[in-house]
């Protein structure tokens, strides 16, 4: 009997053993999906030099599946020449966010912590640098900012 029991025993842990592994794998794709475009974004601009919008997309690469043609195009981003002015970084992030109400969550949210979403006003006010442009809208599309 003794011996049954700790076969179960056994068993019992090996189970536990497996949905902790699980666990772990979940908690490991939440890192990858919400950490490391926010650190590959952040590295990209400041190490390869790429400029603020190429950075988000390159950031986000595997989340979203950018194209590198995407990511190439994107040169023509950066310096307040995206759309209306705004900052590449939050242009890029926009354009890889689908839902209309998270786009307008995380312009909202920008423009509280920046100041604003034209790159022109952004530099004139000086809250946030172009790193500090690229790491705020990293996090917003990955959610790990307020948006």
């Amino acid at each position: 009997d003794h011996e049954r029991d700790d076969e179960r025993d056994h068993e019992r842990d090996g189970e536990r053993d497996h949905e902790r592994d699980g666990e772990r794998d979940d908690d490991s794709k939440l890192l990858k999906e919400n950490i490391m475009p926010i650190d590959t974004s952040i590295e990209s601009f400041r190490q390869k030099k790429t400029n603020c919008a190429q950075s988000i997309l390159i950031g986000f690469k595997e989340v979203h599946a950018v194209s590198d043609q995407q990511i190439d195009e994107a040169r023509g981003l950066g310096g307040g020449r995206a759309e209306a002015g705004r900052c590449g970084a939050l242009h890029a992030s926009l354009l890889l966010e689908t839902d209309s109400d998270r786009q307008d969550q995380i312009r909202q949210a920008f423009r509280s912590k920046a100041g604003a979403e034209t790159c022109k006003e952004i530099r004139r006010q000086k809250i946030l640098d172009c790193a500090g442009c690229v790491e705020l809208a990293a996090r917003l599309l990955a959610g790990q900012d307020h948006a």
